[in-house]
């Protein structure tokens, strides 16, 4: 049950990153990590730093050293090609490698652990332990605001 509510974690916070508000008249949506790559200078490096987190989480939960390159991969190539400007914005938007990384962990642990995690929505709140990511996120997103009141100041008096 712990890795089904780690999953569930993961995906809430791929979900944050990648697809969090729905682009009205489409099935696309966007989250932090395409809005945090519009700042220049270390933007898509931000970016690639929230989705390693979930690499790593996925090292934990006992993925295999070939899935997690192939996770590491997804973030390489967002992060690359998201530093190109304005394609690299939209092809942010459409990559969604956080979202595809959890689809990765997903898949593995469907097929390889004795555990339910098909039922992962049913598990009760009480037991949720995602506390760490929430507070992982915070942390960074005040980062986030000091550079870009770092970048502001330097504009202004630069």
């Amino acid at each position: 049950m712990k890795k089904a509510i780690a999953l569930r974690e993961l995906r809430q916070f791929s979900d944050f990153l990648d697809r969090a508000i729905r682009i009205p008249g489409t099935s696309q949506g966007i989250g932090l990590d395409p809005l945090i790559g519009l700042i220049p200078g270390g933007g898509d490096l931000l970016g690639a730093v929230l989705a390693g987190y979930i690499v790593f989480r996925s090292f934990q939960l006992g993925l295999p050293k070939k899935l997690l390159l192939i996770m590491t991969y997804n973030i390489v190539i967002d992060t690359v090609l998201g530093t190109v400007p304005i394609f690299g914005d939209l092809f942010d938007v459409l990559w969604k490698a956080n979202v595809k990384n959890v689809d990765i962990l997903e898949s593995y642990l469907m097929d390889s652990e004795e555990e339910d995690i098909t039922n992962i929505n049913n598990y009760s709140d009480g037991d949720f332990r995602g506390k760490g990511c929430l507070i992982f996120t915070a942390v960074l997103f005040s980062i986030l605001i000091l550079i870009l009141a770092l970048i502001i100041i330097l504009a202004i008096t630069g």
